[in-house]
């Protein structure tokens, strides 16, 4: 079997040096591709802490490498066991294995081709732009059962954009063969599909499910960006001990991507990995003020129809190049709004002066969590912060609108504003819609993880307890130190609103 003829290397400060093809190569360079390089992975992260300054590029270049690590470990295995004709009904009678791997580094490399600017933090906005303003392209994102747009946008720019369809097609690879994996579909026969299912299913596992390439580079790239220790899992233990088990699905012979119970350790610590990272990074309360900022900012800009809905399509994503919708043209756009109307985007000097940012109420969940305490002397705290959360979800304007009202008649600065912002829990391991994790035990037996780890499902449950839901105070064109002297009044007063809803009994489940 031929080895992939790399031409170049690039040096990462996390993988080291990734060897990349001549296709691969001519894809980093294209207009859509280097956009990426001024989209932050982490949307605001980068302003709380400073040396976060991973970008969609790196990781994407990061995510390629590491899927074809997983898939040379399995792959090189499962060519020895079986025989050209089982290749051809579980793989593909027209590739090769090579062409195998150029697929999943294509798909590695382009999976997040379709962020909006600032990643996740833009998308809602990306999701309600193609709701509302491009209803065909919304009805065929839904009817696909892509997780999120801009998997859907990396779908159709892999497909539909002649640049990156071309670079795939001139390799000798069907670009249905790439997007496929990006969504739930099984195969796309009208499109001349050529990879069976059997590999399909192996193929998307490691771009898109519970350990994954995808999820391994971002724990390493963001544990090195922030500087804490707890990213840093043994992914070269978790990858040598992942390898093809055939399996039986639907009545039909199929293939699995499987760990060796040898690895059940660096898994859990994986796992319990993201479920810190999620504490201390993507929902840190300040990450989530500056996503609540840009949000608000961007949709302003929207309505006064300083940007239009169309900025956010992908096929305008890169009209030139060096004309790109990425962070700098997003915060350009908003400085422009700033520039005509300070009023109305007065958040943005927050991003640019911290002393103007807005105060939080509490700044984790567990000091929420004591608000609860203190409002409701609950004996189980952390269930009644639940109950709290889900109350204040269920009809937030109307529940926000007693808060200031209160706040208004007890504090006269006359100026108080409030932002708050609920978040769903997340949690650390989804198992649903067939992304467990399979753990070989031996003597042929697949068993799912949550089945043999207590320490995962204690995960799983924690993970689904704790609340991202900050309320946050300021006063326009005033600097924080001169009304930090507010804090602990109007804390007092969420903790009266929070004890009035709990006295009578209009918090759920009480």
């Amino acid at each position: 079997m031929a080895d992939l003829k790399f031409v170049v290397a690039i040096r990462d400060p996390i993988h080291g040096i990734i060897p990349i093809t001549r296709p691969e190569y001519e894809l980093t360079v294209s207009p859509y591709f280097d956009r990426l390089r001024y989209i932050h992975k982490t949307g605001a992260g980068f302003l709380v802490y400073p040396a976060q300054n991973q970008t969609r590029y790196m990781h994407s270049i990061g995510v390629m490498h590491l899927a074809y690590k997983i898939l040379k470990q399995v792959l090189d295995t499962h060519i020895k066991r079986v025989d050209k004709k089982t290749w051809d009904s579980l793989w593909s009678t027209e590739y090769k294995p090579q062409d195998i791997y150029q697929i999943i580094r294509f798909a590695g490399l382009l999976h997040d081709i379709g962020h909006g600017p600032f990643s996740h933090t833009t998308e809602p906005i990306l999701e309600w732009i193609l709701k509302n303003n491009f209803k065909e392209n919304y009805k065929e994102y839904k009817a696909k059962n892509i997780g999120s747009v801009h998997e859907y946008y990396s779908y159709k720019m892999i497909t539909e954009v002649d640049i990156i369809k071309e670079i795939i097609e001139n390799a000798g690879i069907n670009p249905y063969d790439i997007a496929v994996l990006l969504s739930k579909e099984t195969e796309i026969p009208e499109k001349k599909q050529l990879l069976h299912k059997p590999g399909i299913r192996v193929l998307r596992k490691i771009i898109e499910s519970q350990i994954d390439a995808d999820r391994l580079d971002n724990l390493l790239r963001d544990s090195y960006g922030i500087g804490v220790p707890y990213g840093y899992v043994d992914v070269d233990s978790i990858i040598k001990n992942m390898f093809i088990f055939p399996s039986d699905l639907e009545g039909e012979e199929n293939l699995d991507l499987v760990h060796h119970i040898r690895s059940l350790g660096q898994i859990e610590d994986m796992l319990d990995a993201r479920y810190k990272m999620y504490r201390w990074l993507y929902y840190h309360q300040k990450v989530n003020l500056y996503d609540i900022i840009i949000g608000r900012l961007t949709l302003k800009l929207l309505r006064d129809k300083i940007i239009s809905p169309e900025d956010f399509h992908y096929v305008n994503y890169a009209r030139e190049p060096g004309v790109y919708v990425d962070d700098n043209w997003l915060l350009n756009r908003i400085r422009d709004g700033y520039n005509l109307d300070p009023e109305g985007y007065y958040l943005l000097k927050g991003i640019y002066q911290q002393d103007y940012l807005p105060i939080s109420l509490w700044r984790n969940y567990e000091e929420f969590v004591g608000i609860v305490k203190e409002a409701t002397k609950a004996k189980n705290p952390f269930n009644m912060a639940q109950k709290v959360y889900n109350t204040l979800k269920y009809n937030p304007e109307e529940h926000f609108k007693q808060i200031r009202k209160m706040i208004s008649s007890r504090i006269k600065n006359g100026n108080t504003s409030l932002l708050f912002s609920l978040r769903r829990p997340t949690t650390p391991y989804d198992w649903r819609d067939d992304e467990q994790i399979l753990v070989y035990v031996g003597a042929k037996k697949v068993i799912p993880i949550f089945e043999i780890s207590l320490y995962i499902q204690k995960l799983v449950e924690m993970g689904e307890s704790y609340i991202t839901f900050y309320t946050y105070f300021y006063i326009k064109n005033r600097k924080r130190g001169s009304f930090m002297h507010l804090f602990r009044p109007i804390r007092r007063i969420f903790v009266e609103y929070i004890r009035k809803l709990y006295s009578e009994e209009k918090i759920s489940g009480t």
